[in-house]
């Protein structure tokens, strides 16, 4: 079977892993390659992991378990801070959110703008070390 391509907003369904809500802006990465109709399944990206998608809308594991989520590759996508940061920080994952890296850190993304923890704000993809 052809693997399912990946587009600019993909449903998404929460693996067995995340047993609670997961928010807009949040790092996930695919749990399975899915084929024909199956369901892209994701679980939250693991500390300086490399995300593959980005929530676009949050998902409830004990609702429906279905949300939305962007490619990191996007020209600009939504980040859930875990910490404050300035605009121009390269960002890497820690505990589900996005923190600033510290010097020899591998960033994912770059701030478009300044935020506190728990905001959230727009990123653009930068594969670069800190």
């Amino acid at each position: 079977m052809i693997a399912r391509r990946i587009s600019a907003n993909n449903v998404v369904k929460a693996d067995g892993s995340i047993t609670s809500p997961l928010g807009t802006g949040q790092p996930v990465q695919l749990s399975n390659v899915a084929t024909g109709s199956q369901d892209f399944l994701i679980k939250l990206c693991p500390d300086g992991g490399r995300p593959d998608l980005i929530l676009s809308a949050a998902i409830d594991p004990n609702g429906t378990g279905y949300g939305q989520a962007m490619p990191r590759g996007s020209a600009v996508f939504p980040v859930w801070l875990g910490g404050a940061v300035a605009a121009g920080d390269l960002l890497k994952v820690s505990a589900g959110k996005w923190v600033k890296c510290n010097a020899t850190d591998q960033g994912w993304a770059r701030a478009l703008q300044a935020g506190a923890a728990n905001d959230l704000i727009n990123a653009e993809p930068a594969d670069k070390v800190a």
